[in-house]
């Protein structure tokens, strides 16, 4: 266990206060959450890759990071009528 697991590890419990954030708060805050959630997302993968040295995580966590906004997007959409 090294530094960038440990840190892996942090991101990822920082997942749960978005998780309960989107299943719990008005609309707006729930799109909040579901961006917040992707950052957290993205970092944790990041680290993950770094303390693993695997590449394929590394392209996993950029696709994740190109797609994040698009789906918010989405999503904000869908809610249109309750914003």
């Amino acid at each position: 266990m090294n530094v960038w697991l440990l840190a892996s590890a942090a991101f990822m419990l920082g997942l749960l206060p978005c998780v309960l954030l989107a299943m719990r708060g008005n609309v707006v805050d729930r799109i909040v959450g579901l961006q917040l959630a992707g950052v957290f997302a993205v970092l944790a993968l990041l680290t993950f890759e770094q303390g693993e040295q695997r590449q394929s995580f590394f392209d996993l966590s950029l696709a994740l990071a190109v797609l994040t906004f698009p789906a918010s997007l989405l999503v904000a959409q869908v809610f249109r009528r309750w914003l």
